[in-house]
C-alpha cells in the first residue's frame, strides 16, 4: 500500500482575524465599540514559526469599552483544541481587564472586567501553543464574547505546513520536485487565488488545479496528484499560464516499503524491504498504531544504499494488533506505508533434539540437530563431566530462522585442547553459514582428555537456559529435553577395486561435493563405474582406478586438517602421516634379481569422494600418472592407518611419535590386487555387412566399460562411391562395443573397405571390411550357388549352357543361408510364366555382375 503523506517540517501558524458584528455597532458595548473602529482586531504577527520542538505563541489585541463593570469577557478555543493544538497558557494585559494568566477551562478562557462603565481601552491577549500534534491544513476560529451583550467576534486563523524552501511570487525559478513532495507557495498579497497548468507537448497548458491562500498569503501544496516527467506552471493573481515564470518539474522518487513477513510475534522485530529512486538518500521509519498515531521509541533511521534499497527493522510493540509502517523520504517528505502487520502474543520458548538418539563411531562427526521453538538460541550440553570425565558446554544460535540448528561434533578433536593447536571451532560448530555453535568451555578441565573419546553413551541435555562464562549449571537444572549419543568403536573394515573411464571420473569431480555420491551410485548402475581385478592402460593414457575403502572414524581427522575438500583432505592426512596409501609390485609378478616396483602416489594422482554417512571413501588414481606399469604385472594397494589416536596407542610409547604409530604391525591396513594389461582392442577380421542405412560395426576390447571408441570406416582403393565414416561408441561392461549408424545405402555388394579404432588410449588392430549381399555370405559380389563356407551347391541337374540351375537362393531372414541342401518351395498361383520370368530376372543379374 502506496498511501503518500506530507511529513511535518515546519508548522506555520497563519491568523487572519476576521470578526462580525451582530446587532448593529453594539458588540463589545455599543458605541464605545463603534468608536474602536467596528471592532477591528489586530495582530501583531501574521505568521509565527513554531520551530521543531512544536513551541510557539499567539497574540492578539482587541479595544474594549465596559457595559456595567459586572461581565466577563470569554474567548473560545475549542476549535484550536480540536485540531490537536495544546494551548499551554493564555494571559491577558491592558484595557480594563483582568490581567495575568488564566486557565483554560472546558475549551473556554474566561477574564473579568475590572474598570467601570464607559472606560475603554485595548487589551492584548497572549496564548502559548504546543503544536508538535497539530493538524494541518486546516482553518480554525477563536470566538470571543461578553456576558453583558452576548455578542460574538470570530476569529479565523490557518494551521498549515510550511516547505523550507517557500515558492514565492514574482520570483522566476525552475524546481525539480518529487511527485508526493510538498511545495510552500507564498503570494503578493492577502487571500489570492493560484493556479496550476501542465506544460502539454505543443506548449498548450491544461489547468489541474486551482488553489487559494485565505486566509493569509500562503499555502502548502501537496503534489501527490501530478504526473512524474511533466513540467507545470504556477500562475499568481491571475496571471495566465503563458506569463507564468514559475516552473515545477516532475520526478518519480519511487519510494515503496514491503513488509517481509506479515505476521510477527511481540519479540521478534517487524522487518521493511524499502526502495527509492534516491540512492544514499536519508529515510525515517517508524511504527504506526490502528489510529495511525506513532507508537513510541520505534524511530528508526538510516540511509538507501547504492542501488537506492533499504532492510528496515522495528522491534515489534509489547501489545497485540495491527500495526503498519510509515517510511519517509527525509529531503522531500514523501511517505510510504506499508500493509498492515499483525503482531501476536510470543509463545513459550522451548528446545529439544531432533532425534531420541545419535549414533555415530569414535572419531567421526556427529551431527546433533535441536530444534528451537519461540526462540533462536539455546545450549546443549554433551556428556556429564562426573560420570564421563568429558562434558561440552555448547551454545547454539539460530541465525537463519528456520527453526533448527545442526551441531557437528567431531569425536575425534573432543579432548584435545591442552597443548594443541586446535581451537574450540575446530572442535564444535554448526552446519550452514548461518547457524553457529559454539564450544564455551574450551579451556576448561572438562576438555581434557589423554585418549579418543571412549565408545559409549553420552547425554545429550538441551535447555533455552543460557551458558554463563562456560558454566552451564543453569542450563543443566533448567532442561528441556535429553537425548543420547551413541559412540560406537571404530574399525578399518575392506577395501574393493573399481575401474572407470577419465570422462566417468570427470563428470563426477564437476558435481558439488554434497551431489558426487549421487553420482558415483549413477555411474555404478550405469556400469560407467565397474568393480575390477584389472586396469588397462598405454603410452597414451589408462583406465581410472577407482580404491574403495570402507573405514569409520575417518571423518574427524581428515576434518582436522583443515582442507577444504575431500581430497586435500586426504592428500594431507597422507603427507602428515596420519594415512598412508602405497601401491607395490606383487612378489609373484616382480622379475628373477629384481627389486618390486613403488608406485608414486602424489596429490596429482588422486582425488576422493567422501560418503561420510555410509563410512565409505572412493579414491581415485589416476593410472596414467606413472611409467612404471607394464604388461603382465601385478600390483598390491594398500591403505594404512597410522595415527596413534585412532589407533588408541598411549603417547608415550616408545613406539609413538609425533602422534604417528612408528611400528607398522600396530597399524590397521586394508589391501587389494590387480593387474596391469596393454590396452587393446579388435574388430571382426573380416567384416561383413549389408549395402544398408543403418549398419552396425561390432567390436571388444579390454579398457574401462565407459570408455568411448571412434569407429572408422574407409572404402577401398577399387570401391565407388568411396567413402569414411566414423561413429562413436561406448564400451559395456563386457568389454564389447558397437558403433551403429554407418550408411552404404549407396554402395553394392562387393564394396570393401577397413575398420579402425581411435580417439582412444588402446591399440586397436584394423579389420578389413566387406559389403555382402547378406550377412553370412563369404565371397562378396557373386551368385554362383556356393553357401556361406564356399562350398558349391550339388542339385544334380546338369546343365550344358550355362543357364543357371533352379537352386534355392539364399533370402535374408529365412534361416536356411548355411544350407547346402535346396529349399523348395510350392506357393499357391505361381504359375510356368512367372517361373521364367524369374529365371530371366536371374540371369540378367548374373551378367549384371560379370
Amino acid at each position: 500500500m502506496t498511501n503518500t503523506t506530507n511529513k511535518i517540517r515546519a508548522l506555520f501558524l497563519t491568523a487572519l482575524m476576521v470578526f462580525s458584528v451582530f446587532a448593529g455597532s453594539v458588540a463589545f458595548a455599543g458605541s464605545a465599540a463603534a468608536a474602536a473602529g467596528n471592532g477591528q482586531i489586530d495582530m501583531d504577527q501574521r505568521s509565527i514559526d513554531i520551530g521543531e520542538d512544536g513551541d510557539d505563541s499567539q497574540t492578539f489585541s482587541f479595544d474594549y469599552t465596559v457595559e456595567s463593570g459586572d461581565e466577563t469577557v470569554t474567548i473560545d478555543v475549542s476549535e484550536t483544541l480540536n485540531n490537536d493544538v495544546e494551548i499551554t497558557d493564555a494571559s491577558f494585559s491592558g484595557g480594563p481587564v483582568e490581567g495575568g494568566s488564566h486557565e483554560v477551562d472546558n475549551g473556554e478562557i474566561t477574564a473579568d472586567v475590572t474598570g467601570s462603565a464607559g472606560d475603554t481601552g485595548t487589551v492584548t491577549v497572549t496564548l502559548s501553543l504546543d503544536t508538535t500534534d497539530a493538524s494541518t491544513d486546516s482553518r480554525v476560529t477563536h470566538v470571543i464574547s461578553d456576558s453583558e451583550s452576548g455578542e460574538e467576534v470570530e476569529v479565523e486563523y490557518k494551521l498549515f505546513e510550511e516547505t523550507d524552501n517557500p515558492i514565492t511570487d514574482g520570483t522566476a525559478t525552475t524546481e525539480t520536485i518529487q511527485v508526493g513532495e510538498s511545495v510552500t507557495l507564498v503570494t503578493s498579497g492577502e487571500e489570492e487565488r493560484i493556479e496550476i497548468f501542465r506544460v502539454d507537448d505543443t506548449d498548450d497548458f491544461t489547468p489541474v488545479d486551482t488553489l487559494h491562500t485565505a486566509p493569509g498569503d500562503r499555502i502548502t501544496y501537496d503534489t501527490s496528484d501530478l504526473e512524474a516527467g511533466e513540467d507545470y506552471k504556477v500562475a499568481f493573481a491571475g496571471e495566465s499560464a503563458s506569463g507564468a515564470d514559475i516552473t515545477l518539474q516532475t520526478r518519480d522518487l519511487g519510494l515503496s516499503a514491503e513488509l517481509v513477513d506479515s505476521t510477527v510475534q511481540t519479540d521478534e522485530p517487524i522487518e521493511v524491504s524499502a526502495e527509492s529512486n534516491d540512492p544514499q538518500g536519508a529515510y525515517t521509519a517508524v511504527l504506526l498504531d490502528s489510529d495511525g498515531d506513532e507508537v513510541d521509541g520505534t524511530e528508526v533511521t538510516g540511509t538507501f544504499t547504492g542501488s537506492g534499497d533499504a532492510d528496515i527493522s522495528i522491534p515489534a510493540p509489547e501489545t497485540t494488533g495491527n500495526y503498519t509502517v510509515e517510511v519517509t523520504h527525509d529531503d522531500t517528505g514523501v511517505s510510504v506505508e506499508t500493509d498492515e502487520v499483525q503482531v501476536e502474543e510470543a509463545g513459550d520458548e522451548d528446545i529439544a533434539v531432533a532425534n531420541d538418539s545419535v549414533t555415530d563411531q569414535q572419531g567421526d562427526i556427529a551431527a546433533i540437530t535441536v530444534e528451537l521453538t519461540e526462540t533462536d538460541q539455546g545450549t546443549v550440553v554433551i556428556g556429564n563431566y562426573e560420570d564421563d570425565s568429558y562434558q561440552a558446554n555448547i551454545s547454539v544460535e539460530d541465525g537463519d530462522d528456520d527453526g533448527e540448528v545442526t551441531v557437528l561434533f567431531n569425536t575425534y578433536l573432543a579432548g584435545m585442547s591442552t597443548g594443541s593447536d586446535y581451537s574450540a571451532s575446530d572442535v564444535v560448530s554448526a552446519e550452514g553459514d548461518d547457524d553457529t555453535a559454539t564450544l564455551e568451555n574450551f579451556d576448561s578441565e572438562q576438555q581434557n582428555l589423554d585418549d579418543l573419546l571412549d565408545s559409549g553413551e553420552y547425554d545429550i541435555s538441551v535447555s533455552t537456559s543460557p551458558i554463563t562464562e562456560g558454566d552451564a549449571s543453569t542450563a543443566l537444572s533448567n532442561e528441556d529435553d535429553l537425548s543420547t549419543l551413541i559412540l560406537e568403536e571404530r574399525s578399518t573394515d575392506e577395501m574393493n577395486l573399481w575401474r572407470a573411464s577419465s570422462d566417468t571420473i570427470e563428470e563426477i569431480q564437476d558435481e558439488d561435493a554434497e551431489d558426487q555420491v549421487s553420482a558415483v551410485d549413477d555411474a555404478v548402475s550405469n556400469d560407467g563405474l565397474t568393480e575390477t581385478d584389472m586396469v588397462a592402460g598405454s603410452d597414451d593414457g589408462a583406465d581410472q582406478l577407482v580404491f574403495q575403502v570402507s573405514a569409520s572414524g575417518l571423518e574427524g581427522l581428515l576434518d582436522a586438517t583443515g582442507a577444504d575438500s575431500a581430497s586435500e583432505q586426504l592428500t594431507t592426512a597422507t603427507d602428515n602421516g596420519n594415512v598412508t596409501l602405497s601401491i607395490e609390485q606383487t612378489e609373484a609378478s616382480t622379475g628373477n634379481n629384481q627389486d618390486p616396483k613403488e608406485i608414486d602416489v602424489t596429490s596429482d594422482s588422486l582425488s576422493v569422494v567422501s560418503d561420510s554417512d555410509e563410512n565409505v571413501y572412493y579414491i581415485v588414481f589416476d593410472s596414467s600418472s606413472t611409467d612404471q606399469f607394464e604388461d603382465g604385472d601385478a600390483f598390491e594397494a594398500v591403505l594404512s592407518i597410522g595415527d596413534a589416536r585412532l589407533l588408541e596407542l598411549d603417547e608415550d610409547d616408545d613406539d609413538v611419535e609425533n602422534g604417528l604409530s612408528t611400528d607398522s604391525s600396530q597399524n590397521e591396513s586394508v589391501n587389494a590386487t590387480f593387474d596391469y594389461e596393454a590396452a587393446e582392442g579388435s574388430f571382426d577380421d573380416p567384416t561383413n555387412v549389408t549395402a544398408s542405412e543403418n549398419v552396425s560395426i561390432e567390436g571388444e576390447t579390454n579398457i574401462a566399460p565407459g570408455s568411448e571408441v571412434n569407429v572408422r570406416i574407409r572404402s577401398g582403393d577399387n570401391t565407388e562411391p568411396r567413402f569414411i565414416e566414423t561413429i562413436t561408441a561406448t564400451v559395456q561392461a563386457d568389454g564389447t562395443l558397437e558403433a551403429t549408424g554407418f550408411d552404404l545405402s549407396d554402395n553394392a555388394a562387393g564394396d570393401t573397405f577397413t575398420v579402425t579404432g581411435t580417439g582412444t588410449f588402446a591399440a586397436f588392430e584394423e579389420a578389413d571390411g566387406n559389403i555382402v549381399e547378406s550377412v553370412g555370405t563369404s565371397t562378396p559380389g557373386t551368385d554362383d550357388g556356393t553357401t556361406d563356407d564356399g562350398t558349391p551347391t550339388d542339385d544334380g541337374t546338369p546343365t550344358d549352357d550355362g543357364t543357371p540351375t533352379d537352386t534355392a537362393t539364399p533370402d535374408e531372414g529365412d534361416g536356411n543361408g548355411g544350407d547346402d541342401t535346396p529349399t523348395e518351395t510350392t506357393t499357391p498361383g505361381f504359375t510356368a510364366v512367372l517361373a521364367l520370368i524369374a529365371l530371366i530376372g536371374a540371369a540378367l543379374v548374373a551378367v549384371r555382375r560379370d
